[in-house]
């Protein structure tokens, strides 16, 4: 096993390229360890943790949060940009397993991981996500958060997501997860929840499901009941449960039933709904 560590992004770029297809990024290495125990003994490691880029969280204009794919669910769960700005991931993060692992867990890995019920990605479909791609003919990539999830990254060795963007919005958001094992095991399902209140009225709605899918996915169907409509119990009920009946695609496997995971998903749904009926938007006071 060869091991490098590169101080910029553009040498990353190369020795991934270089030593490919046996060439792996490291990062936070909560995928990637268990991955390389199990797997073969060689192939190339590059270390991206000195790529001081990777690990920055700031504002652009106009109001878009820009965070670096080595930044951690702990300092997403507490920086005060990501607390004003986006709130929803700031709350997923506070949720991913244990407190070792929020210290090392970065939002690059849970993107990348595969993972249908990984926390922070399934927040960042609601919060209308975007992620940026180094390592393109042109220049960085911009993709949206569906595409990227499409994509995987298969179209090069040289692409390496570099950051996320996420828009600035006028809304009212709640997480909601279920696990087997507090802090210890992915979610079974999880379901983020933002909605923009006008007048009464959900004036735009984005539901994200985690763990019913391959992936993590939006509720269009959902989304588009919702819109137009009061915050009433029964419109969260109703909403609930066609994001389970028609948005979700649940398959059985060694930790659940596609019944379950459907049931559950209903009721996630339904109280992410009614807690985000009930919270403040971002920026409020």
């Amino acid at each position: 096993m060869q091991y490098f560590e590169p101080n910029f992004l553009d040498e990353a770029l190369v020795l991934l390229d270089r030593f490919a297809p046996d060439s792996y990024v490291l990062a936070g290495g909560t995928i990637l360890a268990p991955h390389l125990r199990s797997g073969p003994a060689d192939g190339t490691l590059v270390n991206v943790k000195r790529v001081r880029e990777l690990h920055e969280i700031e504002v652009e204009s106009p109001g878009v949060l820009r965070i670096g794919a080595l930044v951690t669910a702990r300092e997403l769960s507490e920086n005060a940009l990501v607390l004003a700005h986006a709130p929803l991931l700031a709350a997923a993060a506070g949720t991913v397993g244990s407190q070792q692992l929020r210290n090392v867990a970065t939002i690059g890995g849970n993107l990348c991981s595969g993972i249908s019920s990984a926390d922070l990605c399934v927040a960042l479909l609601a919060c209308d996500a975007r992620c940026i791609v180094a390592g393109g003919p042109t220049g960085p990539i911009a993709l949206t958060l569906d595409q990227f999830l499409n994509d995987r990254l298969g179209t090069g060795s040289r692409l390496m997501l570099t950051a996320v963007e996420v828009p600035a919005c006028s809304a009212n958001t709640a997480y909601q997860k279920i696990q087997v094992r507090q802090a210890f095991e992915i979610a079974l399902v999880n379901v983020a929840v933002a909605v923009e209140i006008a007048s009464g009225s959900i004036a735009r709605a984005r539901v994200a499901l985690g763990g019913v899918a391959p992936r993590p996915i939006r509720a269009r169907n959902a989304e588009r009941h919702l819109e137009g409509k009061g915050t009433t119990a029964r419109v969260a009920q109703t909403a609930a449960e066609i994001a389970a009946r028609d948005d979700a695609k649940p398959s059985t496997d060694h930790r659940a039933s596609a019944e379950y995971r459907r049931h559950i998903a209903a009721v996630l749904a339904q109280r992410a709904l009614l807690a985000a009926f009930e919270s403040r938007p971002v920026g409020a006071r």
